[in-house]
């Protein structure tokens, strides 16, 4: 059976693949007419050409561990079907196909089974040219690196059969999608989002649905309607943007037809469901429908991570610090500006001892930046095929007036020109609070006592996170990417050099300061007068560690850290308040130039002020950074008291080791004390990702369970220019901050990333290389006050450079050359 109408009742999704079994049971709706070109087309296909062997062949010699192989061995087997010949029998059925337009699309076999989910990653072709090579494409399309990896990771090495569908293409009106519960938080709702024309500007990403929220009786309970630009329409030769009216998509007449056809077509699956219409001269057609399951899973990032929550994760850490983000940042922050669409949305996930960030979180929040401060840093967040399509996403200027408006209302401390200051007047206040909290004696506690005090400080530190969220997510990452753009705009010189200068040779702030404090201590000869200036700097700065993760012992704790680094700093010949004020003035000339340049364009006078402003707030708002972190650093050392005490008590109830109590979520913590119960194999799989993954990066995504990462070309050594510069020196690699010790003079170092306790070492280095983080990163920060060129974000670099190897190191361009 090479082929089969979609009117017929066919559940063998083997023959004609997973969506053409949905459609023919759709067919007593209004569904366009089509046939299923069968698998069994596909394998005569094959068999013809004769390609079993020769697939095989390639696919077994298939290096997974290697992308190159896959890359190569993935564009052979596409080459052998693209150039095969169909058979007679195939073309006949494709000749005799009556539709004036078409669509083309993939049904692959496996690609609505949940264990093996494929749908999405196969070809869609709209009136092709030659609907032979269409077909041809929709079958080369199971052969593409990532689904050639999915497949091995689930299947193995099989050879999977696809069919294809030839359905008319209805030259809708308006399209869209209708769940019938809403698939965010899965309440009771049916949600229907549409956009004029064809559905492809919604699956693209490329322009913002009208969104509207039904009940169960087809009441509109809440809708959104936002501006419109384009539409894309149906034409002889594909599909084309045009220009559509600006007006709601949906009347409630048509929206209740919709609803009311979503909920019957919920009642033939049998399970809440994801359906594709159109609207043409009024007319409501089902395109296609599917179970609402984990097909649609969040991409999780680690790129986000890498600037705002650095290196190895602690689960004990995860779950403290997780909770504040996703609580009081990110769902209490969303809520204040109006961003209803991420309610019951997650913001984190524990993967392999780190941190991952939701993408769609980080979508929907950066979709209302105006498209000319998505720059390339904040692009890299996102997996390179989504980063074209985040760029254009259509800024939603209304709503943003109206979340800077709320926030004015809701929280006044959260507006641009307060939140720092707010900080300040915060920190002083907190800080007497938390060492008044040291005076307690948590030994005499009794349990609940004990886990009172956790809660006094978790309410003690939360305006700390209520002003955060403002203050990194929103005005330092805001202003420091338009001011970016506003460079590449109105400046015509090297952005990335302009950037890194206008915002160096800044007022001190708590990194600087503690940098400067040690630096101090390892001029100091006299050893009374060392110890004594030791105990002074541990009084005032023990609270700090090369980590802010707590399993982490602090200063305080362990002085030797210190020890090591004022050691490592004694022959550094360093003038700090030189290089201060070498900076201050490029700085100080740099903006003088900038605005000279800037004041002699149309509009200058206007373009000088704005552009001054946003310097003064992106400056400020990294000094912020600097600053909120060392606070972060003192609520974290007294957390870390409270837990180690709650670890202590289970040590000695034979329950664990007192330092596995930061391989446990806090929950776990809090059962534990109460119980006495904790899973062991649980501990001891945390345990051993957290070793193998403190100094080995994951993958930069997951999604479900699939990990994918960026192609690595270690031929060019690039990442993103950070501090400007050009220097050639030798490559010294550091894991971990206890190797900081072996770092020598004029050395670059290249590491997985940096944290304030590493700091002091740039008094010493050349340059600065890191695997992780973007021009606000901690290093890139650092590395700009002290004046040394830096180049961060060089995925593997600690595997691709060598130590003692010369490079030289383009803080300018973000390239490295080998010597």
């Amino acid at each position: 059976m090479i082929s089969v109408s979609l009117k017929e009742n066919i559940r063998d999704s083997a023959l004609v693949g997973g969506k053409a079994v949905n459609l023919m049971r759709l067919r007593k709706f209004n569904v366009p007419g089509g046939i299923c070109i069968t698998t069994k087309a596909y394998a005569l296909f094959l068999e013809k050409n004769e390609l079993y062997n020769k697939m095989a062949g390639i696919i077994g010699s298939i290096n997974y561990d290697d992308v190159k192989s896959i890359q190569t061995n993935a564009e052979k087997i596409r080459t052998m079907i693209l150039e095969a010949e169909i058979p007679e029998e195939i073309k006949k059925v494709i000749d005799e196909i009556p539709y004036t337009n078409v669509v083309v699309r993939s049904s692959a076999s496996l690609e609505d089974l949940p264990e093996a989910s494929f749908a999405g990653q196969q070809e869609t072709f709209i009136n092709p040219e030659n609907l032979e090579d269409a077909v041809k494409k929709c079958w080369a399309s199971l052969w593409t690196e990532r689904t050639i990896s999915y497949r091995h990771s689930k299947t193995g090495n099989n050879i999977p059969l696809m069919a294809v569908i030839v359905q008319e293409a209805v030259p809708c009106d308006v399209s869209g999608v209708v769940f019938t519960r809403n698939p965010l938080n899965y309440k009771d709702e049916i949600v229907v989002e549409a956009v004029f024309g064809l559905g492809e500007s919604l699956v693209s990403g490329g322009v913002n649905p009208d969104q509207y929220v039904l009940d169960f009786e087809l009441h509109v309970q809440k809708q959104e309607i936002v501006p419109k630009e384009y539409k894309i329409v149906l034409t002889e030769q594909g599909i084309e943007k045009v220009e559509c009216t600006d007006r709601e998509c949906l009347d409630q007449k048509m929206l209740a037809k919709i609803g009311e056809a979503a909920l019957k077509i919920e009642r033939t699956f049998g399970k809440p469901q994801d359906i594709e219409f159109g609207v043409h001269d009024n007319e409501l057609y089902i395109l296609q429908s599917r179970d609402i399951t984990t097909k649609r899973e969040d991409v999780w990032t680690r790129g986000y991570s890498d600037d705002y929550w650095t290196g190895v994760t602690s689960p004990l850490f995860y779950s403290l610090l997780g909770e504040f983000l996703d609580v009081y940042v990110n769902k209490e922050g969303n809520k204040i500006m109006g961003y209803t669409e991420l309610e019951g949305v997650d913001l984190l996930k524990y993967h392999k001892a780190h941190a991952y960030f939701n993408t769609r979180v980080l979508r929907e929040v950066f979709k209302y930046n105006p498209k000319f401060s998505r720059v390339k840093e904040l692009l890299d967040y996102f997996p390179e095929h989504e980063r074209e399509e985040m760029k254009e996403l259509p800024f939603n200027l209304w709503k943003r007036i109206k979340s800077e408006l709320r926030i004015a209302i809701f929280d006044r401390d959260g507006t641009l020109f307060n939140t720092y200051k707010k900080y300040d007047k915060f920190s002083e206040k907190y800080v007497k609070t938390l060492k008044e909290f040291d005076t307690i004696d948590l030994k005499s506690l009794s349990d609940d006592e004990l886990i009172e005090k956790y809660h006094f400080l978790y309410t003690a530190c939360l305006k700390h996170y209520r002003l955060i969220r403002w203050g990194i997510a929103t005005h330092n990452m805001g202003m420091n990417m338009i001011l970016k753009n506003l460079i590449t705009q109105w400046y015509d010189q090297d952005p990335d050099e302009t950037h890194s200068i206008l915002v160096s040779g800044l007022p001190p702030n708590k990194a600087t300061e503690t940098n400067e404090a040690l630096y101090n201590l390892a001029k100091i000869e006299d050893e009374k007068v060392f110890e004594k200036e030791l105990s002074k700097f541990l009084e005032e700065y023990g609270h700090r560690s090369y980590s802010r993760d707590i399993i982490f012992p602090r200063w305080a704790e362990s002085p030797d850290l210190v020890l090591d680094i004022v050691e490592s700093l004694k022959d550094s010949d360093t003038d700090l308040q030189k290089i201060e004020a070498e900076k201050k003035k490029m700085r100080e000339e740099m903006t003088e130039k900038v605005l000279e340049r800037i004041g002699k364009q149309k509009y200058g006078f206007v373009k000088r002020k704005i552009f001054k402003t946003i310097l003064f707030y992106a400056q400020t708002y990294i000094g912020f950074r600097e600053t909120q972190r060392f606070y972060l650093d003192h609520q974290n050392h007294r957390f870390r008291r409270v837990f180690l005490e709650m670890g202590r008590r289970l040590q000695e109830r034979g329950i664990l080791h007192q330092d596995d109590i930061f391989f446990l979520f806090k929950e776990e913590v809090f059962n534990a004390l109460k119980t006495g119960q904790i899973d062991y194999n649980t501990v001891e799989k945390r345990k051993r990702d957290f070793t193998e993954y403190e100094f080995t990066l994951p993958p930069m995504y997951l999604q479900g369970d699939t990990e994918f990462d960026e192609e690595i070309h270690e031929t060019e050594i690039k990442g993103v220019a950070s501090s400007p510069g050009v220097v050639e020196g030798k490559v010294r690699i550091v894991k971990t901050i206890h190797e900081l010790h072996t770092v020598q003079k004029d050395e670059i170092m290249v590491t997985t990333c940096t944290d304030p306790g590493w700091t002091p070492v740039f008094l010493k280095i050349k340059g600065l290389i890191t695997e992780t983080g973007g021009i606000l990163s901690h290093g890139a920060v650092v590395s700009r006050e002290y004046g040394i060129p830096a180049v961060t974000g060089v995925k593997n670099a600690t595997t691709i450079l060598q130590n003692g190897e010369t490079i030289v190191l383009d803080g300018n361009s973000g390239k490295i050359h080998r010597r």
